[in-house]
């Protein structure tokens, strides 16, 4: 399994059902990226107003060995090229950040890059409910490896 959720909100106002968080908001933020020269990955996550890099030199033996870069980190040519993207939350927890009554939801997101087991960094995020009904990000985090160990299954892409 690729440990994708799918989480539902719903309320009961009135007696009347109807889903406030739903698949849409499922994608929480939405991070496309590519990886590039110097171990990076350069993406645009939507609700963030700038572009986003990454830095994914932890795990840049890795690479090397798979050759997506040269060990002097110049990013190899593919047939297929190999991009970096977000899943949807993993983890969503409702949580009175402000202690006002109303709940935030705050969420968890891998970003991952040459398969499932390539998680290259983690999105933490807290979401409020507007009156206009939608959820919007009050706070946005994302986080880099400064140490990284390789893992049985990203080792079995890897000739040796």
């Amino acid at each position: 399994s690729g440990g994708v959720y799918s989480h539902v909100i719903a309320t009961f106002e009135n007696n009347k059902p109807a889903v406030i968080f739903g698949e849409k908001e499922n994608e929480g933020i939405r991070y496309e990226g590519k990886f590039v020269d110097g171990f990076k990955v350069e993406g645009k996550g939507s609700h963030l107003e700038k572009p986003l890099t990454l830095d994914v030199s932890a795990n840049q033996d890795v690479y090397v060995a798979a050759k997506l870069y040269d060990k002097a980190g110049k990013v190899q040519p593919t047939e297929d090229a190999v991009s970096v993207f977000s899943y949807p939350f993993g983890s969503l927890t409702p949580v009175d950040m402000d202690a006002n009554g109303t709940f935030e939801l705050v969420g968890e997101q891998r970003l991952v890059g040459m398969n499932n087991t390539d998680t290259v960094s983690r999105i933490n995020s807290v979401w409020g409910y507007q009156g206009d009904g939608k959820w919007n990000p009050w706070e946005v985090e994302y986080s880099t490896f400064l140490k990284k160990h390789p893992g049985e299954a990203i080792n079995t892409m890897i000739e040796k």
